[in-house]
């Protein structure tokens, strides 16, 4: 069953999904390069919605595309919040826990990945919608 992306504004022009993984307490993040839009910063593993695929679909290949990793069950969703892309385009974010298989983290997309703690959130550079949906998916903890 296919999820539905509409919005109720319905000026969304592109759906992001992202994933809320942990381990031992900690958040995987990954970091832009810094040549990329928005370079150096952390975000969670995320990208967009293609034609045709549903959050999750999108949700599960986008984690393995810049992770390598599977994610092995997709939870609750944590937050949702809009931007403008690089090219202008209003954009929306919606992000989910996730629970990824073991394995060590390849990245193909980004030039650094870090499992942060929470006491460790305040002090990486990370756009504050990103900050506020980790810090609302770790309350249930």
């Amino acid at each position: 069953m296919k999820t539905d992306i509409q919005s109720v504004e319905g000026k969304v022009e592109r759906f992001v999904v992202a994933g809320v993984a942990q381990r031992a307490g900690c958040v995987l993040l990954l970091r832009r390069k810094k040549e990329d839009f928005m370079g150096g910063i952390y975000e969670l593993p995320s990208g967009k919605v293609e034609e045709g695929e549903s959050l999750f679909e999108a949700l599960r290949r986008e984690v393995n595309e810049e992770t390598g990793l599977h994610v092995a069950e997709i939870g609750r969703e944590v937050g949702r919040f809009k931007y403008r892309s690089q090219t202008g385009r209003l954009t929306e974010q919606r992000t989910y826990r996730v629970t990824l298989c073991d394995g060590p983290v390849l990245l193909t997309e980004h030039d650094k990945a870090k499992w942060v703690c929470p006491v460790e959130l305040n002090d990486i550079r990370m756009s504050e919608e990103t900050r506020e949906v980790i810090k609302n998916a770790l309350c249930d903890d």
